[in-house]
């Protein structure tokens, strides 16, 4: 009977792993498919998985957004901006002053107009400056990488 008890037990075992193991051919082609679904499609998923994305979101996410379909905000878009025409956005209304720059956005530009949007374009409205010359160029990475795969707008 200890014997008979013992294989019960055994067979028991046995047979728990094999449910978990070998479920139904659709569940496990659903979680297939979940998995992938859920996996990046290349480099980082998602601008604010990048290095200076809290950074951006502390400095400058109450007025900007940096995404190829941006909810409205106060300030443009800053998706691609490296290279993009300043003040010529389409579908953002920029100040007078602004939207008659004759430059293109480079890291240089960036760093100058963080320092004092005042000085680079006369008459601007953007009321942000930093001293600090480390977090600039953390936000000017950050807007670098976030918006490298940029299409011209």
């Amino acid at each position: 009977m200890a014997e008979a008890g013992g294989n019960e037990a055994r067979g028991a075992r046995d047979r728990a792993p094999c449910m978990v193991v070998a479920p139904r051919a659709g569940s496990l082609a659903l979680a297939a498919i979940a998995a992938i679904c859920l996996l990046p499609l290349g480099g980082h998923g998602r601008a604010d998985d990048l290095p200076g994305s809290d950074l951006f979101a502390n400095q400058c996410g109450t007025c900007h957004v940096v995404s190829p379909t941006p909810e409205p905000r106060q300030g443009p878009n800053l998706y691609g901006v490296l290279g993009r025409q300043a003040g010529k956005l389409k579908g953002f209304k920029y100040s007078p002053a602004l939207a008659k720059a004759k430059f293109a956005w480079s890291q240089d530009r960036l760093d100058a107009w963080l320092t004092d949007s005042g000085r680079v374009v006369p008459g601007s409205v953007m009321p942000y400056r930093q001293a600090d010359a480390t977090i600039r160029a953390r936000i000017i990475d950050y807007l670098a990488a976030a918006g490298s795969a940029a299409k011209p707008q």
